[in-house]
């Protein structure tokens, strides 16, 4: 085998690069329809630019079955078979570094882990393939291979895990109720104890056993009464039709405060976060006091794995250590990825959707989801998107509670959603739903809309700037004063928006970079004794960062404060 080994070297690095290859073609998947786009696919839609991710890595496997086939092919040990490989090699390494820098290195949270995942499996099976065609002669050799044969089978063939918490609790507040949200490493049952009595995660009267991520829900006066709570967890081994098998139950107790608005309230709102989780986290040292957490979506660049799904439970537990309410809008990319259609199971949600209404002691609170932030039959979507009938459903939510008046028995309303509603962007997407839902709004009087999307923070003050009009840069956000777009405008809101986060150190800085080193938020205090509340972007060096309303012509300033309505 040695022997074997030393004729064919060259043959072997050229067959392992070539897999290495075509792996990473396989694990660029998330990016095809970038290598798509890039080729013009908004223009030009053939079969070929829709589908070249997938004939280049169709290839790359081909030049590496090449390559592994000339390692017993290649008996007269000729040198065009490697001086081949070598240069198809080449080639394949080429696009990908020009996919890389093209955009994929936005994604390569998601690219790299799946990349190591299939390189991991596909050397086990070479490693058992060479068993087969080498006489292998060495008694340690053989038993070590055979162990690892034998570990792999038990471990994979019988599911065998240690059951331990993944992402600790998240509570989620959704209408009158909390959504308590935890995950285990393991397909688990789950409960949760509030006052002596248990809430169990639930299907059709039977404890769910085959997920490993678990919503109970708890009315909210029970858990604001009680202030603390006890998540529950046992693996299921075995649920067989008429017997099963469980194993430890695990468990972490938890202390929980409920909003108080007797003093006012203080709240830290994050949006547009993309993989900067360290950073996000870092904005809330910055003022550990407040009283709920609001996402505002964006999180994630893209719902991909299990652990991104767990992306905001991730920053979430993080901040408020399951002990306070986190309200939770969807953003535009978490509508993309293996795991976006099971998003639900994981964040704050209503039927299976991410808009509802939400109340926290004396807030009201209306949470939507524009969706794509694209219109419908978007080319990426590949036919899939049908978000009008989606926001068509939320027209008449909000014509709903307009109608009911229920905001009017609070003090405090707060609206949310990922992409703002008061900004017609460049592309004109969804002009006709932001127009309408600005009118419905504007009739509410609320006092403050959360939003993020454009990677930036900023303020929508009503009637500071005017609407249905092209909008132009501040010159002291942009000293160019140029205009916004040939079609951007604002809409004709009555109410205070806000756009709460980005990627970044100060306002002007660079916010395109997925998984940045810094990371600004957004803090707002509401004083109900002099009926104000008081907005403050802060980064995650824990500085405060001034700003200022990036389409009017107002000065930088550290602190914002406006009436309440």
């Amino acid at each position: 085998m040695i022997k074997y080994l030393k004729k064919n070297l060259l043959m072997i690095i050229a067959s392992f690069i070539s897999l290495l290859t075509a792996l990473m073609f396989l694990a660029y998947r998330p990016c095809w329809s970038g290598i798509s786009k890039a080729l013009g696919a908004e223009k030009n839609p053939s079969f070929f630019v829709m589908n070249v991710g997938l004939i280049f890595t169709i290839l790359a496997f081909l030049s590496f079955i090449f390559s592994f086939l000339m390692l017993f092919l290649n008996k007269k040990e000729k040198k065009w078979p490697w001086i081949t490989s070598f240069s198809l090699d080449l080639f394949f390494i080429i696009i990908l570094l020009v996919i890389y820098f093209l955009g994929a290195n936005d994604y390569f949270y998601f690219i790299f882990p799946n990349f190591l995942k299939s390189l991991c499996i596909s050397l086990v099976f070479i490693l058992f393939l060479l068993i087969l065609f080498f006489n292998v002669e060495s008694k340690i050799v053989k038993i070590l291979i055979s162990t690892v044969a034998l570990v792999f089978t038990i471990v994979l063939g019988f599911d065998i895990k240690i059951n331990y918490f993944t992402f600790d609790s998240v509570v989620y507040a959704v209408e009158d109720e909390y959504q308590i949200v935890y995950s285990t490493n393991d397909k688990s049952i789950a409960w949760v104890e509030v006052g002596g009595e248990k809430y169990y995660d639930l299907y059709a009267g039977s404890m769910k056993s085959n997920d490993k991520v678990h919503k109970i829900i708890v009315p909210q006066e029970k858990l604001d009464s009680a202030k603390e709570y006890t998540i529950y967890a046992q693996k299921m081994i075995y649920r067989g039709p008429f017997g099963g098998y469980k194993g430890k139950i695990i468990s972490i107790k938890h202390s929980f405060k409920p909003v108080d608005i007797t003093d006012g309230i203080n709240y830290l709102a994050l949006s547009d976060v993309h993989e900067a989780f360290n950073p996000a986290v870092k904005v809330s040292e910055y003022d550990k006091t407040i009283d709920f957490l609001v996402i505002v979506g964006d999180i994630t660049s893209c719902v991909d794995s299990e652990f991104y799904a767990n992306a905001t439970n991730h920053i979430s537990s993080r901040i408020t250590k399951g002990e306070k309410p986190v309200v939770y809008a969807r953003g535009n990319h978490e509508c993309k990825g293996e795991y976006s259609e099971t998003l639900y199971k994981y964040v704050g949600s209503k039927n299976q959707k991410f808009y509802y209404t939400f109340r926290l002691s004396n807030i009201y609170g209306i949470v939507l989801d524009l969706g794509e932030d694209h219109d419908d039959d978007w080319w990426e979507c590949y036919g899939t998107d049908k978000y009008d009938l989606y926001r068509d459903e939320q027209t008449l939510f909000l014509e709903e509670i307009k109608a009911s008046h229920e905001y009017n028995l609070y003090d405090y309303t707060l609206v949310v959603c990922h992409i703002p509603i008061q900004l017609v962007n460049y592309r004109v997407n969804h002009e006709s739903y932001k127009n309408r839902w600005t009118e419905l709004l504007n009739d509410m009087n609320i006092d403050i809309l959360l939003c993020g999307h454009q990677h930036d923070i900023n303020l929508f003050e009503p009637g500071v700037v005017e609407s249905n009009v092209p909008i132009y840069y501040n010159t002291n956000y942009d000293p160019s004063g140029e205009k916004y777009s040939k079609k951007g405008y604002l809409t004709d809101f009555d109410f205070l928006g806000v756009m709460v986060g980005k990627p970044g150190e100060i306002q002007a800085g660079d916010s395109n970079g997925h998984g940045s080193k810094t990371y600004i938020g957004t803090y707002i205090n509401v004083d109900f004794v002099n009926n104000r509340q008081t907005i403050k972007f802060v980064n995650s060096k824990g500085k405060v960062v001034d700003s200022c309303n990036i389409f009017s012509t107002d000065e930088l300033k550290s602190e914002h404060t406006y009436p309440l309505s």
